[in-house]
């Protein structure tokens, strides 16, 4: 058996065998809902007897060299898998896939294990095409597709029947060349980098605060006059820009570059204009003020991290059950005792999943835009 690191933060890959049934069904357990918006493993594992079964199968997958099933470890637990649902080496494709339960989500560790096991398959089992098949209105995973290069090459219109709704079917693939002609580039982020690692942080909510929007417009100015029209846009995003939304003392800002992965562009900027860098991660920077009380993230224009952001604020802002439910939980989660700050972020995952798939049904219905 092998361990494969993915990355500084101790998240390992390792294949998934029949004894791991224990170990994976308790992984749906924690994730189930969370899970099985978009994917029917929670539906297929309901018990320690079909958790055996499904790894079974997956055994004789590899065995026969048709499939491959995968987990993904932080700190010694299961929390996530990808898979080559299919793999036929005779035709030259496979189709990839993930799943991952809420606590562990927004780490980048999907795409960091679909990368390795899409590398293994086109270098050294000859695959020529990935493909990648995902629901039209799972979000992250589409944005797992794009940041592993994909390409999108199309949609089964109501492809099929899950849980009573008749999904759209995107399809998204990588070939062989495209995958080897675009290697990672030096110094290219592929997993998620802490600069000064782990911080443990006492987790305080405040009542709202009127100065929160001031001081949104100090930093925006701030903001564009280091990096004037480089900056796309700046919005005041997170829960300090929800009007009578409790939120920890930190005013977040998203700033919108046309390619957050060209650091050399705006970030000595932001670094010279007083900002400490915090966070490197596929699509995503982090700096932030000495004082810790300004966060400013940094996305490309037109990404999936801008609109999420924007969505998910402005759903709160018009949905006075959501902002409840969401301040309430943020509540019972400031008063447990956290490693850091991005266990805390982790722990919302699965309401904020809620909230965003509410939000996006509401973004259709009134033609809400970024």
């Amino acid at each position: 058996m092998f361990a494969r690191s993915l990355g500084d933060d101790g998240a390992e890959l390792r294949p998934l065998e029949p004894w791991h049934a224990e170990e994976l069904l308790a992984t749906i357990d924690r994730g189930r809902e969370f899970i099985g918006r978009f994917v029917g493993l929670p539906d297929r594992i309901t018990d320690l007897d079909s958790s055996r079964s499904f790894l079974a199968a997956y055994a004789q997958k590899a065995a026969t060299d048709t499939g491959r099933l995968y987990g993904i470890w932080t700190d010694g637990t299961l929390v996530g898998g990808v898979l080559f649902r299919t793999m036929s080496v005779e035709v030259g494709s496979a189709e990839a896939g993930c799943w991952l339960e809420p606590a562990a989500a927004g780490r980048g560790l999907v795409t960091r294990a679909a990368r390795v096991i899409i590398d293994w398959a086109i270098r050294e089992r000859g695959i020529h095409r990935v493909e990648w098949w995902v629901a039209s209105g799972n979000a992250p995973s589409i944005a797992v597709a794009r940041r592993l290069g994909m390409r999108r090459d199309g949609v089964l219109r109501e492809h099929h029947e899950y849980r009573g709704v008749r999904q759209d079917i995107e399809v998204w693939s990588v070939l062989a060349p495209e995958w080897q002609s675009q290697p990672v580039p030096p110094g290219q982020v592929t997993g998620v980098e802490l600069v000064g690692g782990v911080e443990r942080r006492e987790i305080v909510l405040v009542d709202p605060d009127p100065r929160w929007s001031a001081r949104f417009e100090q930093e925006r100015e701030r903001i564009l006059a280091a990096l004037g029209p480089r900056a796309t846009r700046v919005d005041h995003v997170g829960s300090t820009a929800v009007p009578g939304l409790a939120a920890k003392p930190i005013v977040d800002i998203d700033v919108s570059v046309p390619d957050v992965e060209d650091e050399d562009a705006y970030l000595p900027a932001l670094l010279d204009a007083g900002y400490e860098l915090r966070v490197r991660e596929p699509g995503h920077r982090l700096v932030r003020t000495p004082a810790r009380d300004v966060h400013v993230h940094v996305c490309s224009a037109g990404s999936d991290w801008e609109r999420q952001h924007l969505l998910f604020r402005d759903r709160l802002r018009h949905d006075a059950g959501d902002r409840a439910a969401y301040a309430a939980l943020k509540r019972e989660l400031a008063a447990r005792e956290w490693p850091s700050m991005n266990d805390y972020a982790d722990a919302k995952g699965g309401l904020i999943a809620q909230i965003t798939d509410r939000a996006e049904a509401w973004a259709a219905a009134t033609g809400w835009q970024a």
